[in-house]
């Protein structure tokens, strides 16, 4: 699947990068995650770690990546 790159204002990316926070957050809150939980996990993290980049000053990124990677498996 090709996709176009992210041309977000910086508003905007804040505005994304908080929702996708908040969808993250939810998901990590779940004990035992399924398939579906899985993979919303997954592609709600992939975006927003594309948002996070196009934004500055972000923290906290990496040491996040752990638990959602213990998460997905």
């Amino acid at each position: 699947m090709n996709m176009k790159p992210l041309n977000l204002t910086p508003a905007e990316a804040q505005a994304v990068f908080a929702a996708l926070n908040r969808t993250v957050q939810e998901l990590l809150a779940y004990p035992d995650l399924d398939g579906i939980e899985r993979e919303q996990l997954a592609a709600a993290w992939t975006a927003q770690k594309k948002v996070a980049a196009m934004l500055p000053g972000v923290v906290g990124i990496d040491e996040r990546e752990a638990r959602v990677q213990a998460a997905m498996q």
